[in-house]
């Protein structure tokens, strides 16, 4: 079994059906973002952080050998480039991003989001306090985004 899928059986119980019916890693993850709008809307806290610390995995786990097995790759052009869509999203994103690492993604966000958006989302940065990550330091993982 693939890892992010292993992974994300573990981490969520509850799209267990999606799971088994979901074959490609770009689908199942842009399925992510979908399902991280559903749960502002319906202010579902667990699972929105349970989104963003699989989407933090999927962004720390070992580069693939190409795009098809490339974790980095499959869950920026997945789920992080269609975050701006979505105006809870750009109003929260600050507690669970840090600011260096919306500043290291602006070209991800700025893919299908305006300039406009992406303030927004700055802004959000300067506006929540951000929950903190020990695992990977910020400037770490917004140099491995630059790097896409």
């Amino acid at each position: 079994m693939a890892r992010w899928r292993k992974e994300a059986f573990e981490r969520f119980p509850e799209f267990r059906g999606l799971l088994q019916e979901e074959k490609s890693a770009y689908l199942f993850h842009g399925e992510m973002a979908e399902r991280l709008y559903r749960a502002y809307l319906d202010r579902e806290e667990d699972l929105i952080r349970r989104i963003y610390d699989y989407a933090k995995w999927c962004q720390d786990a070992p580069r693939g050998q190409d795009a098809s097995d490339d974790l980095l790759t499959i869950i920026t052009v997945s789920f992080f480039e269609h975050l701006p869509r979505h105006g809870e999203v750009r109003r929260d994103i600050g507690r669970w991003l840090a600011k260096k690492d919306v500043e290291g993604m602006k070209p991800v966000f700025l893919y299908h989001g305006t300039e406009e958006q992406f303030d927004e989302m700055l802004a959000s940065c300067r506006n929540t306090k951000f929950r903190k990550e020990p695992k990977r330091t910020t400037a770490q993982r917004a140099s491995r985004m630059a790097d896409l």
